[in-house]
């Protein structure tokens, strides 16, 4: 299974080539990084509209989670993990790392990390349509 990468994916060779150019990879200093649209009603309300690249061609389940999202400590996969433990299935006052980081950034009406889980659900939920439509044909 694949899936678009984010926009503003750097791929392994470009990080390389960063090191090699400059002697230090970008993603090692992020702290923060939001590399999506985001819509705004001009009600109060926002949303985010384009995660990812889909201009990009798809990579693998494995690296797609292992994305940075926020910065290099927070991946995809760190981010639906720390949701579902912490606020899905129950919910847990001691939050983990991540979303006490998330936690901490808002986009006008929510917590962020709320924002960024909708999309990426959106965004599956589409890529698998898409799919399940061409099975068909």
């Amino acid at each position: 299974m694949t899936f678009h990468p984010l926009r503003g994916y750097v791929t392994k060779e470009e990080q390389e080539e960063c090191k090699r150019r400059f002697g230090f990879s970008m993603r090692n200093h992020l702290v923060f990084q939001m590399a999506a649209r985001v819509h705004f009603d001009g009600k109060g309300a926002s949303k985010i509209q384009i995660l990812f690249d889909e201009r990009k061609a798809p990579i693998p389940l494995k690296e797609w989670l292992g994305q940075g999202l926020f910065n290099i400590n927070i991946t995809i996969r760190q981010l639906i993990k720390s949701v579902a433990n912490k606020e899905g299935a129950h919910s847990d006052p001691k939050y983990d790392p991540t979303l006490r980081f998330t936690k901490s950034v808002k986009l006008v009406d929510q917590d962020i990390h709320m924002k960024f889980i909708v999309a990426i659900g959106e965004y599956i939920l589409k890529w698998l349509k898409r799919g399940s439509e061409q099975l068909r044909l």
